[in-house]
């Protein structure tokens, strides 16, 4: 009985802190995810996805009550060259036909120092991964016409392997033309939803 009621009560009590976090949608003119990666082991290369989209519940009281889900249109890749951007569409890496989307759902997150330890799956080419994502949520403040806006930003590194991006060559001199280590750059802002 003892036990009933104290998980009654610890599920009302997470109910109601869920329930006070403020929804946040994102401001994609003040946002982007980027990413980069070697080339040729001797520089990088750099792109972003144009079109996403993410929801966010916060409560800076309680930022390990945070609940985020993001979508990212694969076909909005942009390498700042088109040759690259449609191979990296194709089969060989992407393969947007059969998989348009990538996305990050949250699973819990937790405080650590300036940071917020966002743990979550992220599904690439129909591959599920956890990762932990070490974000900096920055504000909340207010802008001139009264809407109250946070941002984020972080940084993950991932291996492209691991999400059935294989595609590649060695170079004569060792190493790869296209590295496996994929580094994530994430810098959003998002308004408070009234």
């Amino acid at each position: 009985m003892l036990r009933n009621s104290l998980s009654l009560v610890l599920s009302v009590m997470l109910s109601t802190a869920t329930m006070a976090a403020d929804t946040y949608k994102l401001d994609p003119s003040h946002s982007k995810v980027g990413f980069s990666i070697r080339h040729m082991a001797i520089s990088r290369t750099h792109g972003a996805f144009d079109q996403w989209t993410m929801d966010l519940q916060y409560d800076p009281a309680q930022p390990a009550q945070s609940v985020v889900s993001a979508t990212i249109q694969v076909s909005s890749i942009n390498t700042q060259n088109e040759n690259r951007d449609a191979h990296l569409k194709s089969p060989d890496f992407f393969d947007v036909a059969t998989h348009p989307l990538i996305t990050f759902t949250s699973k819990s997150a937790k405080p650590a120092g300036k940071k917020l330890l966002v743990t979550g799956d992220l599904t690439m080419k129909g591959i599920t991964r956890e990762v932990i994502l070490p974000c900096e949520i920055l504000g909340p403040t207010q802008d001139p016409w009264g809407n109250t806006r946070i941002g984020a930003e972080a940084e993950l590194e991932i291996n492209r392997q691991n999400f059935g991006l294989t595609s590649s060559k060695s170079l004569p001199t060792g190493g790869l033309v296209i590295g496996n280590t994929v580094k994530i750059e994430i810098s959003l802002e998002a308004v408070k939803q009234r």
